[in-house]
């Protein structure tokens, strides 16, 4: 990838949504995996889709499982893993953790 001033990264850390002008959002993957929380509806169900098209792995976590079942259909579920999750209670976040390390093997973007 060139240089693009609207890309701002960490050391070791993916590329993060960033705009320009004359290129739009844009986002890079080298099958990275992602895990978006809200990722039936609304924004994090926007979210979950662009780090799909850009060639993420992706665990879907919300609080109702079939908003989240939605999205994955629509996706394709090779990529795609959905859990329903409570944020509020520990173990739900355990498991949901848990899940994607089981599904994908590892982590990189929360």
């Amino acid at each position: 990838m060139g240089e693009n001033p609207g890309l701002r990264s960490a050391p070791r850390c993916i590329p993060i949504l960033a705009t320009s002008k004359d290129k739009g959002f844009f986002m890079t993957s080298n099958d990275k995996v992602a895990l978006v929380t809200g990722a039936g509806t609304g924004i994090g169900k926007a979210v979950a889709l662009a780090l799909l098209a850009a060639g993420y792995r992706v665990g879907l976590a919300g609080r109702r499982i079939e908003p989240l079942e939605e999205v994955a259909k629509a996706a394709g579920r090779d990529r795609i893993r959905p859990v329903a999750t409570d944020v509020s209670r520990p173990a739900s976040v355990d498991a949901l953790f848990a899940t994607i390390k089981e599904k994908f093997g590892r982590l990189d973007v929360l």
